[in-house]
């Protein structure tokens, strides 16, 4: 089981991390590529796939506002994450855990969070079938640069997390963090392993990575 989970871990980290999966997989054929194209097209305009990175933003930010409010630290989720890891507990066991350990308020949104993931990926395949990688990328760069979504404001990109301007990297890097973070959720549902801990190993990651594109591509306003 542990093998699986890690399995999980460093395909994703290979997604974002100098966007691997373009490099790892084959070049795809041209008919490929455009169906790509027309999918990741269909899929940024789709109100539940929106919604869907709405969602994966909005947990995101539940849990760095937890951290930053002194609720518990980075460090202790990462620790709760590996002890459960290797606790073989079942999904209804993990929830309890993680209410004991970080409180009521952190299982009950991580379950919500896992639901809504669940239905609306599951909803979004019934329609497109499992789409390529590429297309995936496509559709969340087009969302993450709309103004709607708050990356792009007034034509300039801007951190999710704080005012800071950013370069157009931030925003390719942000858009592979986002794309990873779905191959995370659908992977964790195909693994042995308890969803609630998977997800959780998801979102941590997400973290991870986010304030690593912001780190390495914006800088503070005022500045010099």
């Amino acid at each position: 089981m542990k093998y699986s989970f890690i399995g999980i871990l460093i395909f994703i980290s290979f997604c974002i991390m100098g966007y691997g999966c373009q490099k790892t997989l084959n070049h795809p054929s041209d008919s490929v590529l455009g169906n790509s194209i027309e999918v990741g097209q269909r899929l940024a305009g789709d109100t539940c796939f929106i919604n869907l990175l709405k969602e994966l933003h909005g947990y995101n930010m539940f849990l760095l506002n937890s951290i930053d409010s002194g609720d518990f630290s980075k460090s202790d989720l990462d620790k709760q994450i590996n002890y459960l890891q290797e606790a073989n507990l079942s999904a209804p066991e993990q929830y309890e855990y993680l209410s004991g350990v970080f409180g009521n308020t952190f299982a009950s949104r991580l379950k919500a969070h896992i639901e809504y993931s669940r239905e609306s990926l599951a909803a979004l395949k019934v329609k497109y079938g499992e789409f390529q990688y590429q297309a995936l990328l496509s559709a969340v760069n087009s969302v993450l640069s709309s103004r709607n979504f708050g990356l792009n404001r007034g034509g300039s990109l801007y951190s999710f997390f704080d005012e800071r301007a950013c370069g157009f990297r931030y925003f390719l890097c942000m858009g592979a963090v986002y794309a990873g973070a779905i191959v995370c959720h659908s992977a964790c549902a195909s693994t042995a392993i308890a969803v609630p801990v998977c997800v959780a190993a998801c979102a941590t990651m997400q973290i991870h990575y986010s304030l690593e594109c912001r780190d390495n591509y914006c800088q503070p306003i005022n500045s010099n």
